[in-house]
Protein backbone atom coordinates (compact mmCIF):
# COMPACT_ATOMS: atom_id res chain seq x y z
CA UNK A 1 0.00 0.00 0.00
CA UNK A 2 2.51 2.48 0.46
CA UNK A 3 4.49 1.62 -2.34
CA UNK A 4 1.11 2.59 -4.06
CA UNK A 5 0.59 5.72 -2.68
CA UNK A 6 4.37 6.82 -3.83
CA UNK A 7 3.06 5.89 -7.52
CA UNK A 8 0.23 7.98 -6.70
CA UNK A 9 2.43 10.96 -5.67
CA UNK A 10 4.86 10.27 -8.66
CA UNK A 11 1.82 10.39 -11.30
CA UNK A 12 -0.07 13.76 -9.46
CA UNK A 13 3.47 15.58 -9.44
CA UNK A 14 4.55 14.25 -12.71
CA UNK A 15 1.56 14.78 -14.84
CA UNK A 16 2.44 16.20 -17.86
CA UNK A 17 4.99 13.71 -18.44
CA UNK A 18 3.02 10.48 -17.21
CA UNK A 19 2.95 8.57 -20.24
CA UNK A 20 6.66 8.61 -21.40
CA UNK A 21 7.63 8.31 -17.80
CA UNK A 22 5.31 5.19 -17.13
CA UNK A 23 6.99 3.36 -20.36
CA UNK A 24 10.61 4.95 -19.46
CA UNK A 25 10.05 3.08 -15.85
CA UNK A 26 8.15 0.07 -16.88
CA UNK A 27 11.22 -0.92 -19.13
CA UNK A 28 14.03 0.14 -16.64
CA UNK A 29 11.96 -1.91 -14.45
CA UNK A 30 11.54 -4.64 -16.70
CA UNK A 31 15.07 -5.00 -17.76
CA UNK A 32 16.09 -4.81 -13.99
CA UNK A 33 14.06 -7.77 -12.95
CA UNK A 34 14.88 -9.76 -16.25
CA UNK A 35 18.47 -9.17 -15.41
CA UNK A 36 18.63 -10.48 -11.86
CA UNK A 37 15.79 -13.03 -12.18
CA UNK A 38 13.41 -11.19 -9.33
CA UNK A 39 9.92 -13.04 -10.38
CA UNK A 40 7.34 -9.67 -9.47
CA UNK A 41 3.81 -10.61 -9.37
CA UNK A 42 2.01 -8.65 -12.85
CA UNK A 43 -1.23 -7.82 -11.12
CA UNK A 44 1.36 -5.38 -8.81
CA UNK A 45 2.66 -4.07 -11.57
CA UNK A 46 -0.56 -3.70 -13.88
CA UNK A 47 -2.44 -1.97 -10.27
CA UNK A 48 0.88 0.47 -10.07
CA UNK A 49 0.34 1.63 -13.74
CA UNK A 50 -2.71 1.96 -13.73
CA UNK A 51 -2.89 3.87 -10.57
CA UNK A 52 0.20 6.12 -12.36
CA UNK A 53 -2.31 6.13 -15.66
CA UNK A 54 -5.23 7.60 -13.42
CA UNK A 55 -3.72 9.96 -10.98
CA UNK A 56 -1.71 11.38 -13.78
CA UNK A 57 -4.50 12.00 -15.98
CA UNK A 58 -6.42 13.46 -13.39
CA UNK A 59 -4.09 16.20 -12.52
CA UNK A 60 -3.59 17.18 -16.44
CA UNK A 61 -7.18 17.24 -16.47
CA UNK A 62 -7.70 19.83 -13.64
CA UNK A 63 -4.28 21.43 -15.03
CA UNK A 64 -6.42 22.02 -18.46
CA UNK A 65 -9.43 23.57 -16.64
CA UNK A 66 -7.59 25.97 -15.32
CA UNK A 67 -6.26 27.28 -18.99
CA UNK A 68 -9.59 28.80 -19.97
CA UNK A 69 -10.27 31.33 -17.43
CA UNK A 70 -13.26 33.75 -17.66
CA UNK A 71 -12.14 37.11 -16.81
CA UNK A 72 -13.81 40.86 -16.90
CA UNK A 73 -16.46 42.68 -15.34
CA UNK A 74 -18.61 40.64 -12.83
CA UNK A 75 -22.22 41.23 -11.26
CA UNK A 76 -24.28 37.97 -9.06
CA UNK A 77 -24.14 36.10 -6.47
CA UNK A 78 -21.09 34.55 -5.41
CA UNK A 79 -20.49 31.83 -2.50
CA UNK A 80 -17.81 32.61 0.05
CA UNK A 81 -15.34 29.40 0.28
CA UNK A 82 -13.16 30.83 3.02
CA UNK A 83 -13.72 32.96 6.13
CA UNK A 84 -12.59 36.63 5.19
CA UNK A 85 -9.22 37.84 6.07
CA UNK A 86 -8.31 40.89 7.28
CA UNK A 87 -4.76 42.26 6.01
CA UNK A 88 -4.26 45.95 6.77
CA UNK A 89 -6.65 48.00 5.10
CA UNK A 90 -7.70 44.97 2.40
CA UNK A 91 -10.08 41.91 3.17
CA UNK A 92 -9.36 38.77 1.33
CA UNK A 93 -11.17 35.81 0.52
CA UNK A 94 -11.92 32.88 -2.09
CA UNK A 95 -15.47 33.68 -3.66
CA UNK A 96 -17.30 30.45 -6.12
CA UNK A 97 -18.36 32.72 -9.40
CA UNK A 98 -20.29 30.35 -11.76
CA UNK A 99 -17.74 27.32 -10.79
CA UNK A 100 -14.47 28.76 -10.86
CA UNK A 101 -13.00 29.67 -7.54
CA UNK A 102 -11.01 33.70 -6.90
CA UNK A 103 -9.55 35.09 -4.62
CA UNK A 104 -10.88 38.37 -3.45
CA UNK A 105 -9.88 41.63 -2.49
CA UNK A 106 -12.31 44.00 -1.35
CA UNK A 107 -11.33 47.77 0.52
CA UNK A 108 -13.52 50.46 2.25
CA UNK A 109 -17.13 49.65 2.56
CA UNK A 110 -16.87 46.48 0.52
CA UNK A 111 -14.21 45.58 2.86
CA UNK A 112 -16.42 46.08 5.75
CA UNK A 113 -19.29 43.97 4.40
CA UNK A 114 -17.17 41.30 3.50
CA UNK A 115 -15.46 41.17 6.57
CA UNK A 116 -18.98 40.21 8.51
CA UNK A 117 -19.37 37.43 6.78
CA UNK A 118 -18.27 33.71 6.95
CA UNK A 119 -17.49 30.53 4.95
CA UNK A 120 -20.27 29.03 2.97
CA UNK A 121 -22.58 31.94 2.73
CA UNK A 122 -24.11 33.70 -0.73
CA UNK A 123 -23.14 37.37 -1.85
CA UNK A 124 -23.76 39.83 -3.99
CA UNK A 125 -20.52 41.04 -5.87
CA UNK A 126 -19.97 43.20 -7.78
CA UNK A 127 -16.47 43.56 -9.12
CA UNK A 128 -13.62 42.68 -12.13
CA UNK A 129 -12.28 39.40 -12.82
CA UNK A 130 -8.32 39.47 -13.61
CA UNK A 131 -6.01 36.49 -13.67
CA UNK A 132 -3.31 35.69 -11.37
CA UNK A 133 0.32 36.23 -12.38
CA UNK A 134 3.75 34.23 -11.52
CA UNK A 135 3.90 32.37 -7.99
CA UNK A 136 0.77 33.63 -6.61
CA UNK A 137 -0.91 31.32 -9.28
CA UNK A 138 1.47 28.27 -8.70
CA UNK A 139 0.12 29.23 -4.58
CA UNK A 140 -2.84 29.31 -5.02
CA UNK A 141 -3.60 26.61 -7.63
CA UNK A 142 -3.71 23.99 -4.90
CA UNK A 143 -7.00 24.87 -3.86
CA UNK A 144 -8.43 25.54 -7.24
CA UNK A 145 -8.32 29.50 -7.43
CA UNK A 146 -7.92 30.36 -10.30
CA UNK A 147 -8.09 34.56 -10.74
CA UNK A 148 -8.54 37.85 -8.79
CA UNK A 149 -11.32 39.51 -7.96
CA UNK A 150 -11.41 43.17 -7.50
CA UNK A 151 -14.34 43.71 -5.06
CA UNK A 152 -16.40 47.24 -5.65
CA UNK A 153 -19.31 45.95 -3.99
CA UNK A 154 -20.71 43.76 -1.81
CA UNK A 155 -24.53 43.01 -0.13
CA UNK A 156 -25.78 40.09 1.59
CA UNK A 157 -27.76 37.11 -0.45
CA UNK A 158 -28.21 34.18 1.63
CA UNK A 159 -27.04 31.76 4.37
CA UNK A 160 -25.82 29.00 2.63
CA UNK A 161 -26.66 25.72 3.31
CA UNK A 162 -28.19 23.86 6.70
CA UNK A 163 -24.82 22.56 7.41
CA UNK A 164 -23.04 25.56 6.21
CA UNK A 165 -25.91 27.53 8.89
CA UNK A 166 -24.47 25.63 11.92
CA UNK A 167 -20.75 25.14 11.54
CA UNK A 168 -21.00 28.79 10.96
CA UNK A 169 -23.67 29.45 14.33
CA UNK A 170 -20.44 27.16 15.76
CA UNK A 171 -17.76 29.47 14.51
CA UNK A 172 -19.70 32.91 16.22
CA UNK A 173 -20.37 30.93 19.53
CA UNK A 174 -16.79 30.20 19.67
CA UNK A 175 -15.84 33.80 19.07
CA UNK A 176 -18.41 35.74 20.99
CA UNK A 177 -17.13 33.39 24.18
CA UNK A 178 -13.35 34.73 23.22
CA UNK A 179 -14.51 38.25 22.64
CA UNK A 180 -14.28 39.18 26.30
CA UNK A 181 -10.13 37.64 26.77
CA UNK A 182 -7.54 39.41 25.21
CA UNK A 183 -7.58 39.80 21.72
CA UNK A 184 -4.58 36.85 21.20
CA UNK A 185 -5.99 34.64 23.55
CA UNK A 186 -9.14 35.04 21.85
CA UNK A 187 -8.01 34.22 18.36
CA UNK A 188 -5.75 30.97 19.54
CA UNK A 189 -9.15 29.88 21.31
CA UNK A 190 -10.70 29.96 18.13
CA UNK A 191 -7.33 28.74 16.33
CA UNK A 192 -7.23 25.35 18.67
CA UNK A 193 -10.59 24.31 18.33
CA UNK A 194 -11.76 25.50 14.87
CA UNK A 195 -8.42 26.33 12.64
CA UNK A 196 -9.27 29.42 12.63
CA UNK A 197 -6.23 31.94 13.76
CA UNK A 198 -6.35 34.65 10.99
CA UNK A 199 -7.27 37.22 13.90
CA UNK A 200 -4.34 36.14 15.16
CA UNK A 201 -1.36 38.93 15.58
CA UNK A 202 1.76 38.93 13.80
CA UNK A 203 4.31 39.06 16.78
CA UNK A 204 1.79 36.36 18.67
CA UNK A 205 2.06 34.09 15.39
CA UNK A 206 5.63 33.94 14.85
CA UNK A 207 6.27 33.30 18.71
CA UNK A 208 4.45 30.07 17.72
CA UNK A 209 6.14 29.28 14.70
CA UNK A 210 9.69 29.88 16.25
CA UNK A 211 8.59 28.02 19.09
CA UNK A 212 7.61 25.08 17.64
CA UNK A 213 3.58 24.98 18.36
CA UNK A 214 2.48 26.52 15.13
CA UNK A 215 0.58 23.19 14.31
CA UNK A 216 -1.42 23.94 17.30
CA UNK A 217 -3.34 26.98 15.82
CA UNK A 218 -4.45 25.00 12.78
CA UNK A 219 -6.75 21.84 13.05
CA UNK A 220 -5.10 18.50 12.34
CA UNK A 221 -5.87 14.88 12.97
CA UNK A 222 -5.21 15.63 16.59
CA UNK A 223 -8.53 17.43 16.37
CA UNK A 224 -10.31 14.62 15.07
CA UNK A 225 -9.11 11.86 17.04
CA UNK A 226 -9.87 13.83 20.13
CA UNK A 227 -13.61 14.65 18.81
CA UNK A 228 -14.04 10.97 18.33
CA UNK A 229 -12.54 10.10 21.84
CA UNK A 230 -15.08 12.34 23.21
CA UNK A 231 -17.93 11.05 21.44
CA UNK A 232 -16.74 7.11 21.77
CA UNK A 233 -18.69 6.50 25.06
CA UNK A 234 -21.91 7.19 23.21
CA UNK A 235 -20.82 4.64 20.37
CA UNK A 236 -19.41 2.24 21.95
CA UNK A 237 -22.76 1.67 23.02
CA UNK A 238 -24.34 0.80 19.60
CA UNK A 239 -24.25 -1.39 16.92
CA UNK A 240 -20.98 -2.11 14.66
CA UNK A 241 -23.24 -0.78 11.58
CA UNK A 242 -24.51 1.97 13.72
CA UNK A 243 -21.44 2.94 14.78
CA UNK A 244 -20.11 3.22 11.31
CA UNK A 245 -22.60 5.08 10.94
CA UNK A 246 -22.00 7.70 13.48
CA UNK A 247 -18.71 7.80 13.11
CA UNK A 248 -19.11 8.52 9.65
CA UNK A 249 -21.53 11.58 10.29
CA UNK A 250 -19.22 13.16 13.25
CA UNK A 251 -16.28 13.03 10.92
CA UNK A 252 -18.36 14.66 8.01
CA UNK A 253 -19.81 17.35 10.40
CA UNK A 254 -16.44 17.83 11.81
CA UNK A 255 -14.66 18.27 8.05
CA UNK A 256 -17.46 20.39 7.44
CA UNK A 257 -16.80 22.93 10.62
CA UNK A 258 -13.66 23.01 10.12
CA UNK A 259 -13.56 23.86 6.25
CA UNK A 260 -12.52 20.78 5.19
CA UNK A 261 -8.28 21.75 5.59
CA UNK A 262 -5.97 19.36 4.17
CA UNK A 263 -4.84 17.95 7.23
CA UNK A 264 -8.41 17.22 8.44
CA UNK A 265 -9.32 15.51 5.07
CA UNK A 266 -6.38 13.18 5.76
CA UNK A 267 -6.98 12.27 9.31
CA UNK A 268 -11.06 12.04 8.52
CA UNK A 269 -10.24 9.78 5.80
CA UNK A 270 -7.89 7.49 7.14
CA UNK A 271 -10.42 7.78 10.61
CA UNK A 272 -13.28 6.31 7.73
CA UNK A 273 -11.08 3.75 6.41
CA UNK A 274 -10.28 2.54 10.01
CA UNK A 275 -14.02 2.47 10.85
CA UNK A 276 -14.71 0.38 7.02
CA UNK A 277 -11.66 -2.00 8.37
CA UNK A 278 -13.40 -2.32 11.35
CA UNK A 279 -17.08 -3.50 9.97
CA UNK A 280 -15.50 -5.43 7.34
CA UNK A 281 -12.49 -7.04 9.32
CA UNK A 282 -10.11 -5.96 7.10
CA UNK A 283 -6.23 -5.05 7.99
CA UNK A 284 -6.07 -1.64 10.06
CA UNK A 285 -2.27 -1.35 10.45
CA UNK A 286 -1.88 2.51 10.58
CA UNK A 287 0.64 2.67 8.43
CA UNK A 288 -1.02 1.06 5.48
CA UNK A 289 -4.54 3.32 6.68
CA UNK A 290 -2.13 6.66 5.98
CA UNK A 291 -0.74 5.12 2.40
CA UNK A 292 -4.47 4.03 1.53
CA UNK A 293 -5.70 7.62 2.77
CA UNK A 294 -3.16 9.36 0.75
CA UNK A 295 -3.50 7.56 -2.15
CA UNK A 296 -7.89 8.56 -1.97
CA UNK A 297 -7.13 11.80 -1.46
CA UNK A 298 -5.20 12.20 -4.37
CA UNK A 299 -7.56 10.78 -6.62
CA UNK A 300 -10.23 13.08 -5.45
CA UNK A 301 -7.80 15.84 -5.43
CA UNK A 302 -4.57 15.47 -7.29
CA UNK A 303 -3.36 19.30 -6.33
CA UNK A 304 -3.25 18.00 -3.04
CA UNK A 305 0.69 16.50 -3.76
CA UNK A 306 1.20 20.14 -3.83
CA UNK A 307 -0.30 21.58 -0.23
CA UNK A 308 2.45 22.14 2.26
CA UNK A 309 -0.40 20.98 4.96
CA UNK A 310 -1.43 17.93 3.40
CA UNK A 311 2.62 16.71 3.57
CA UNK A 312 2.96 18.01 7.22
CA UNK A 313 -0.12 16.11 8.26
CA UNK A 314 0.98 12.63 6.47
CA UNK A 315 4.62 13.00 7.64
CA UNK A 316 3.68 13.68 11.11
CA UNK A 317 1.15 10.68 11.17
CA UNK A 318 4.10 8.62 9.91
CA UNK A 319 6.32 9.83 12.18
CA UNK A 320 3.76 8.48 15.14
CA UNK A 321 3.38 5.48 13.93
CA UNK A 322 7.28 4.44 13.05
CA UNK A 323 9.50 6.67 15.38
CA UNK A 324 7.65 6.89 18.25
CA UNK A 325 7.88 3.29 19.33
CA UNK A 326 11.51 3.24 18.45
CA UNK A 327 12.35 5.89 20.41
CA UNK A 328 10.19 4.96 23.18
CA UNK A 329 12.47 1.76 23.38
CA UNK A 330 15.26 3.63 23.46
CA UNK A 331 14.99 5.64 26.46
CA UNK A 332 12.55 3.46 28.89
CA UNK A 333 14.93 0.80 29.79
CA UNK A 334 12.07 -0.74 32.56
CA UNK A 335 10.02 -1.80 29.36
CA UNK A 336 12.81 -3.20 27.62
CA UNK A 337 13.72 -5.43 30.33
CA UNK A 338 9.47 -5.95 32.17
CA UNK A 339 7.40 -5.41 28.85
CA UNK A 340 4.39 -5.81 30.47
CA UNK A 341 4.89 -3.06 32.60
CA UNK A 342 4.76 -0.44 29.73
CA UNK A 343 5.94 2.79 28.91
CA UNK A 344 6.16 5.31 31.47
CA UNK A 345 4.29 8.39 31.18
CA UNK A 346 7.14 10.51 30.43
CA UNK A 347 8.73 8.40 28.34
CA UNK A 348 5.26 7.74 26.07
CA UNK A 349 4.48 11.53 26.02
CA UNK A 350 8.36 12.72 24.89
CA UNK A 351 8.53 10.10 22.30
CA UNK A 352 5.21 11.00 20.84
CA UNK A 353 6.45 14.70 20.39
CA UNK A 354 9.76 13.54 19.32
CA UNK A 355 8.20 11.27 16.26
CA UNK A 356 5.91 13.78 15.50
CA UNK A 357 8.88 16.16 15.32
CA UNK A 358 11.02 13.81 13.02
CA UNK A 359 7.98 12.66 10.85
CA UNK A 360 7.73 16.25 9.81
CA UNK A 361 11.69 17.21 10.04
CA UNK A 362 12.30 16.80 6.36
CA UNK A 363 8.93 18.98 4.99
CA UNK A 364 9.10 21.52 7.56
CA UNK A 365 13.13 22.09 6.77
CA UNK A 366 12.31 22.13 2.84
CA UNK A 367 9.69 25.10 3.27
CA UNK A 368 10.32 27.13 6.21
CA UNK A 369 13.79 26.14 7.21
CA UNK A 370 14.88 24.05 9.84
CA UNK A 371 12.90 24.52 12.75
CA UNK A 372 13.88 25.41 16.49
CA UNK A 373 15.16 22.03 18.76
CA UNK A 374 12.80 24.04 21.61
CA UNK A 375 10.15 22.33 20.16
CA UNK A 376 10.73 19.02 21.78
CA UNK A 377 10.18 21.04 25.24
CA UNK A 378 7.32 23.22 23.99
CA UNK A 379 5.38 20.56 22.63
CA UNK A 380 5.69 18.47 25.61
CA UNK A 381 4.47 21.27 27.53
CA UNK A 382 2.00 22.75 25.55
CA UNK A 383 0.05 19.62 23.72
CA UNK A 384 -1.48 18.02 26.73
CA UNK A 385 -3.57 21.37 27.81
CA UNK A 386 -3.83 22.16 23.87
CA UNK A 387 -6.01 18.96 23.83
CA UNK A 388 -8.71 19.84 27.01
CA UNK A 389 -8.99 23.04 24.86
CA UNK A 390 -10.00 21.42 21.92
CA UNK A 391 -11.90 18.55 23.72
CA UNK A 392 -14.12 21.28 25.72
CA UNK A 393 -14.75 22.94 22.64
CA UNK A 394 -17.60 21.43 20.85
CA UNK A 395 -18.86 21.34 24.79
CA UNK A 396 -18.46 25.17 25.16
CA UNK A 397 -20.30 25.57 21.69
CA UNK A 398 -23.08 23.49 22.98
CA UNK A 399 -23.49 25.91 26.01
CA UNK A 400 -22.91 29.01 24.34
CA UNK A 401 -25.96 28.40 21.86
CA UNK A 402 -27.96 27.57 24.68
CA UNK A 403 -26.88 30.00 26.89
CA UNK A 404 -23.91 32.56 26.35
CA UNK A 405 -23.71 33.47 29.94
CA UNK A 406 -23.38 30.23 31.23
CA UNK A 407 -20.87 29.60 28.16
CA UNK A 408 -18.46 32.44 29.62
CA UNK A 409 -18.18 31.10 33.25
CA UNK A 410 -17.85 27.57 32.13
CA UNK A 411 -14.98 28.97 29.99
CA UNK A 412 -12.66 30.44 33.07
CA UNK A 413 -10.80 27.18 33.17
CA UNK A 414 -10.25 27.33 29.57
CA UNK A 415 -8.90 30.59 29.50
CA UNK A 416 -6.21 29.23 31.81
CA UNK A 417 -5.36 26.76 29.75
CA UNK A 418 -5.22 28.99 27.06
CA UNK A 419 -3.14 31.50 28.87
CA UNK A 420 -0.47 28.94 29.56
CA UNK A 421 -0.24 27.53 25.96
CA UNK A 422 0.40 31.02 24.93
CA UNK A 423 2.73 31.46 27.52
CA UNK A 424 4.32 28.25 26.32
CA UNK A 425 5.55 29.41 22.94
CA UNK A 426 6.76 32.84 24.31
CA UNK A 427 8.69 31.35 26.17
CA UNK A 428 10.54 29.12 23.88
CA UNK A 429 10.71 32.09 21.40
CA UNK A 430 12.58 33.90 23.77
CA UNK A 431 15.05 30.74 24.81
CA UNK A 432 15.03 29.34 21.24
CA UNK A 433 18.59 27.86 20.32
CA UNK A 434 21.30 29.00 17.71
CA UNK A 435 21.07 27.10 14.69
CA UNK A 436 24.64 24.76 14.88
CA UNK A 437 23.01 23.62 18.49
CA UNK A 438 19.66 22.90 16.62
CA UNK A 439 21.13 20.76 14.45
CA UNK A 440 23.17 18.70 16.87
CA UNK A 441 19.89 18.12 18.57
CA UNK A 442 17.97 16.91 15.55
CA UNK A 443 21.50 14.77 14.62
CA UNK A 444 21.22 12.65 17.94
CA UNK A 445 17.27 12.66 18.13
CA UNK A 446 17.57 11.13 14.20
CA UNK A 447 20.30 9.13 15.42
CA UNK A 448 18.30 7.42 18.70
CA UNK A 449 15.58 6.61 16.37
CA UNK A 450 17.48 4.99 13.89
CA UNK A 451 19.09 3.11 16.92
CA UNK A 452 15.42 2.16 18.80
CA UNK A 453 14.49 0.96 14.81
CA UNK A 454 17.57 -1.57 15.18
CA UNK A 455 16.91 -2.37 18.25
CA UNK A 456 13.23 -3.07 17.88
CA UNK A 457 13.87 -5.37 14.83
CA UNK A 458 16.60 -7.12 16.21
CA UNK A 459 14.01 -7.91 19.35
CA UNK A 460 11.15 -9.54 16.44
Amino acid sequence: MVGLFAVAVVGAWMAPYTSMLVIAVAAAFGGVALWWGVIVPPMRIAAAIALWVVVGGLAAHDQRALEDIPMGAWTGVATLRTDPDRLGRSVRAVLELDGWRYEAWARGIGARSLERRLAGEHIVVVGTRRPLQGVRRSTLMTRHVVGRVEVEHVAGAGAGAAATRAANRVHRVIGDIGSTWSPDRGALLSGLVLGNDRALSEPALAAFRRSGLAHLTAVSGQNVALLLSLVSPLLMRTGRRTRFVLTVAVVAWFAVLTRFEPSVLRASTMALLGASAAVLGRDRRPIRLVALAGMVLLLVDPFLVRSVSFWLSMSATSGLILATPSIARVFDARRRARPAQGTRPVVAAFSTTAGAQIGVLGVSTAVFGLPSSISLITNLLAVAPAGLVMTSGPVLAAVGAWSPEVAQWCARPVEALVWWIETVAQWGNRLAPPTPVDVMVWVTVIGVTVWGTWRRRRAR
